[in-house]
């Protein structure tokens, strides 16, 4: 079992009947998941190697107006659940791999990898942003999200990603030196890619 369907059955049997009990008016507008840093999150993690992080955990999403009335009060609840769960320990954190897990406001959640809440709108915001940002705020999986507001900016980040990356390394659909070599292609490409980060790195 890797650490994804681990944390999705123990949201299931552990996690929602504590919402459901303790948090009952809000779960109607909350979304709950895994999603994030972590090799776990990637579902890269297996039987022999598993991230140092790897243990049953979730995520809560709140907006921000419920997150600022009983999101304290939530996490105070998350951090009371059982650690350990069908027989695997608890969630061994590092210093650096903490608050992975638990109840975030999901503005704040997309700010920490993409620095918005929304995906770049133009060319010039797409090209300074680091595809393994992107990678990490939508992968994992949700598991539920009942008012949606969460799943849909994630999903509008699979809606733009192929058309901003044909943009920003296919010039207006395809490549004009395409009858070049191989070599002389790479070259290019690798220039249409990372010119604007020296042009921004040299400006500073």
């Amino acid at each position: 079992m890797n650490g994804l369907e681990l944390s999705k059955l123990y949201y299931q049997q552990i996690g929602r009947p504590m919402l459901e009990e303790k948090f009952a008016e809000y779960l109607p507008r909350l979304a709950a998941g895994l999603v994030g840093e972590g090799s776990e999150c990637f579902g890269f993690d297996d039987e022999i190697s598993r991230d140092h992080d790897f243990g049953p955990g979730f995520c809560i999403w709140l907006c921000k107006e419920d997150f600022d009335e009983i999101g304290a009060e939530m996490q105070k609840a998350y951090d009371s659940l059982p650690k350990e769960f069908m027989g695997y320990s608890a969630r061994n954190t590092s210093p650096r791999g903490g608050g992975r897990v638990g109840v975030f406001e999901i503005s704040s959640f997309y700010r920490k990898f993409i620095g918005s809440c929304q995906p770049p709108q133009k060319l010039t915001e797409w090209l300074f942003l680091p595809e393994h940002k992107i990678a990490t705020a939508v992968n994992g999986e949700v598991f539920e999200d009942n008012p949606g507001h969460f799943s849909a900016i994630r999903n509008s980040f699979w809606h733009i990603i192929p058309k901003m990356s044909a943009s920003k390394k296919l010039p207006q659909g395809r490549l004009p030196w395409h009858k070049a070599d191989s070599t002389t292609t790479a070259a290019v490409c690798a220039a249409v890619m990372w010119l604007p980060q020296i042009w921004l790195w040299q400006s500073l």
